[in-house]
């Protein structure tokens, strides 16, 4: 049986918060402040993408609320964000500050 999820990114508390449905029970959170780098950002997907109830359609689902998120917090796009033109950036959620690493 493939089970159904709901994926939403919370803007209060900077997660993006994982359901199981139909019960809406918590499975995983990614704290975003903890998503400073592109680095850290690929740690959380990747470690999503080893649980064994983790689905091709969860993972895109992941994705664009990452992309959402940052749209929201910082009023464009993941790639953006993260790494514009290949550049890697140090994200500060709550200060809602980008600054490239070198």
């Amino acid at each position: 049986m493939v089970e159904k999820f709901q994926v939403c990114f919370r803007e209060n508390d900077l997660t993006i918060q994982i359901y199981s449905l139909p019960q809406k029970t918590s499975l995983y959170e990614i704290d975003l402040e903890k998503c400073n780098d592109s680095a850290e950002t690929l740690d959380y997907i990747l470690q999503l993408m080893g649980k064994g109830w983790a689905t091709p359609q969860l993972i895109f689902d992941v994705l664009r609320e990452i992309e959402r998120a940052c749209e929201v917090v910082f009023g464009f796009g993941a790639q953006g964000v993260f790494c514009p033109f290949g550049n890697n950036q140090q994200v500060d959620w709550k200060k809602k500050k980008l600054k490239t690493i070198k």
